[in-house]
């Protein structure tokens, strides 16, 4: 989580570069989100500049009334949320974006995903054929 959505929106900009993600959903943004919702200010920085939008918190929590009055929870299926959402994301900046493809340590837990974005449907193309020895993600 250490490149900020700036730099990826600058770098889609010059429609000259390629770039491949290591979305980290199971090493760090999934730690960073906590079941009640309630984040240390420190952390909603980071994912705040990572995703370069306060959105991803509709995408993760929702809000419901209870005999206590609201409260907020973590939504099951926020992890593929994020992930499409980024996904659309760098497609609206970058023009093409190939499948996501999850990473799992040794034990078979998921890590990251890789995620391929750049200006040429070629490119494209030579991702999907690179990144297809990866698992697919299943939505």
């Amino acid at each position: 989580m250490q490149v900020p959505w700036s730099t990826i929106e600058a770098l889609a900009k010059t429609k000259a570069i390629e770039i491949i993600i290591n979305f980290p959903l199971g090493m760090a943004i999934q730690r960073l989100l906590t079941k009640s919702g309630d984040i240390p200010q420190d952390w909603q920085v980071s994912l705040d500049t990572y995703f370069g939008s306060k959105n991803w918190h509709t995408l993760v929590y929702e809000s419901k009334a209870d005999l206590f009055g609201p409260t907020r929870s973590k939504v099951s299926a926020s992890g593929m949320n994020l992930l499409e959402w980024y996904r659309n994301r760098l497609r609206g900046i970058f023009g093409n974006v190939s499948t996501a493809r999850l990473v799992k340590n040794t034990r078979g837990n998921p890590l990251y995903y890789l995620i391929w974005a750049g200006p040429h449907k070629k490119g494209l193309a030579g991702a999907e054929h690179i990144l297809r020895k990866g698992e697919r993600v299943k939505r």
